[in-house]
Formats: C-alpha cells, sequence, structure tokens
C-alpha cells in the first residue's frame, strides 16, 4: 500500500533533477585572460546514485501500555543511477540494513530479476546483507531495485526505544572508486510518538417516521457527540467524524432516512471551530456523512459537535438498524471507543 506512515528519510535529488542535470550542465573551465592555462581534469569516473520511489509500506510498534509508538517507513522501491562518465563495471554490491528484532531477511529484485543474497552481517540488532549486481551500468543507465523484507511476528512490531534504521546503499565494485559517495544511500529511522486515544460519546433525540397505516415509528437520530482527548498524546489534525443513519424498509426494500446532516456548532475547549469541519464527497451512501476536521485536539480537552439531522417524510414499514457515529484518527491507541451506535428503537 501507499503508506500513511511520513518517510524520515535521507536520499538524493530527483529522476526530473538527474535528467536536467544530466541533459544541460556542461562542465567548463574559465581561464582569465593574464592568467596561466589551467588543465581541465578528463578522467572518466563512476557516480552511482540511489533514490527512493515515492512508494512503500511501514511497520508499527507499541509499548507495553501503549501510550508510546513508533513508526518505520519502508521505501518499496529505489532507482540506482550512474551519474559519472564511465560505465560502472560488474558486480556493483547493494547492501541491505535492518533491524533484527523486525525482519528475519530481505529478498532483492534488479530490473525484475532476483538477486542473489551474501553472507549477512549481523552486528547487535543490525543486520545487513549484501546483494552483488552481475550486470555494469553504462553512464546514465538506471536500474531498478525492488526490495522485499520478511517481517517478524504479527501486524504489530516488537516494541523497542532503539529501533535500527532501514539502510538501502549501493557502491560500485571492488576497485571502483566513486567519485560522489554521498549520494550513494537511502535510510530511514523510526519517529517515536505519544499515542492518543479518541473517546467518543453521543446524546441522541427521538424522532418519529411513519408507516404506511399511519403509525408513528420512532428512532433515534444523533443530537450531541462529544470526543475526548485521553491523555498522553495529541489527537492530531485531519481527523474525521462520521454520522451514519438507520437502516429502515419501506415495504419493498431497504432505503436512506437522512436527507441531510449539519454540524450546528463545534467547540474545543469552549472555543468556537467549526469552520475548521469540511464536509467530505460522500462515499458510502447518502445516509452516511464525512466530515474532516483540520484542528487537533489536545491531550486533555473535549470536542463538542451539535449535530442536526433532515429526515425523509415518506412512510416506513419497520426500522433494520439504528444511527450511529465513529470518529478516526492517526496514532489511536484504542479503536474500542471510537464508535457510538443506538438501537434501531428509543429506549
Amino acid at each position: 500500500m501507499t503508506s500513511r506512515f511520513a518517510a524520515h528519510t535521507s536520499a538524493g535529488v530527483s529522476r526530473r533533477t538527474v535528467a536536467k542535470t544530466a541533459a544541460w550542465s556542461v562542465p567548463a573551465v574559465t581561464v582569465a585572460a593574464a592568467a596561466p592555462t589551467l588543465a581541465a581534469s578528463t578522467a572518466a569516473t563512476v557516480d552511482l546514485m540511489l533514490q527512493g520511489q515515492p512508494f512503500g509500506d511501514g511497520v508499527a510498534g507499541y509499548s507495553e501500555d501503549r501510550s508510546r509508538m513508533y513508526e518505520l517507513t519502508l521505501i518499496g522501491g529505489f532507482d540506482a543511477t550512474n551519474m559519472g562518465t564511465a560505465a560502472a563495471p560488474a558486480g556493483s554490491t547493494v547492501n541491505l540494513s535492518f533491524d533484527s528484532r523486525l525482519f528475519s531477511g530481505v529478498t532483492l529484485t534488479a530490473d525484475d530479476v532476483a538477486v542473489t543474497a551474501g553472507t549477512p552481517r549481523t552486528s547487535g540488532n543490525l543486520t545487513t546483507i549484501p546483494f552483488r549486481l552481475d550486470n555494469p551500468i553504462p553512464v546514465g543507465g538506471l536500474v531498478s531495485l525492488r526490495p522485499s523484507l520478511v517481517r517478524v511476528g504479527g501486524p504489530e512490531a516488537a516494541w523497542a526505544t532503539d529501533i535500527e534504521p532501514y539502510t538501502v546503499t549501493i557502491t560500485p565494485a571492488t576497485g571502483t572508486t566513486d567519485s560522489v559517495p554521498d549520494n550513494n544511500s537511502v535510510s530511514t529511522t523510526a519517529r517515536y510518538y505519544d499515542t492518543n486515544d479518541a473517546a467518543l460519546t453521543a446524546t441522541w433525540r427521538e424522532h418519529n417516521l411513519v408507516t404506511a397505516a399511519g403509525d408513528p415509528l420512532p428512532i433515534n437520530v444523533q443530537d450531541t457527540l462529544t470526543v475526548t482527548a485521553n491523555t498522553p498524546g495529541d489527537i492530531p489534525t485531519d481527523s474525521s467524524l462520521i454520522i451514519g443513519g438507520p437502516t429502515v424498509h419501506d415495504g419493498t426494500g431497504y432505503v436512506d432516512v437522512f436527507e441531510d446532516v449539519r454540524i450546528v456548532s463545534a467547540t474545543l475547549d469552549g472555543q468556537d471551530v467549526a469552520d475548521t469541519f469540511v464536509k467530505q464527497p460522500s462515499s458510502g451512501g447518502d445516509d452516511r456523512v464525512e466530515w474532516r476536521i483540520g484542528v487537533a485536539i489536545p491531550a486533555g480537552q473535549q470536542l463538542v459537535v451539535d449535530v442536526d439531522v433532515d429526515i425523509a417524510t415518506s412512510t416506513r414499514e419497520f426500522v433494520y438498524s439504528g444511527a450511529w457515529t465513529q470518529f478516526m484518527s492517526q496514532r489511536d491507541r484504542d479503536d474500542s471507543n471510537n464508535r457510538a451506535d443506538t438501537g434501531p428503537f428509543p429506549a
């Protein structure tokens, strides 16, 4: 997947910049009129540049009490380009280094061809596996590298406060010097955070639908929604509030109840923040409305939202399920308290 984790990387310039530089940057030696003649160096050199591509995955680990977490971005692919003036001979080495508490190994392809791994080296928790490229890399040539890491354990990574970085490095064959070694490596490091815990509660108000026989059919709809940011972490910006309507049957099929849902007011610790709510395009049906919230909720504070719902006036025969509300945010350590539901009928 495209990573939901923000990469913390050290990498080279963009491929577009590379192309522009290769095409238009011409070295020149300027000599003052009265100065002695200077000789420009014409020795051909190898310059392997490694650039991470903007896709990949990530791993996350939590402390035992889930109050702290880390995220480590795993860049999914790399381009190795020879920016020099001489071909890089066969035998360039790609070294992949990773934390052995998180991964048990790695495979690599170069231009979609599997590359044979060398002997791993381990120092402490850092394991490095070398891969030898059998083909030369011509001047201006590009090799597409795709590593695949083998994870240890389940979906959550092991917790540690000293996770080793994930690093990919390319070096030319033994006996060949890289003229610019500073652009040979890309690395991502674990970033540590206090987790947050968004606890959602809701109050409901009763509304009566009408059956074809004229009998009342009561339902609950949202009234006031309260999101509490439990310590220690703040709830970050770009969280989401989703309001869903009840499911009802009109005698022929299941239909929507809500015609419109509006934010009447929104306050954060008593301050008006309604203008930070941005309604999102519908993606789950007309009875599901989502807002993106453009303000952080500091730990210990509450976001209080009053809503108003327009109900369709057509007749209904029975209620299948009740209204619901969900709050979603990044780095929430407990998703069991992010949703509020009401039954199909008022209590």
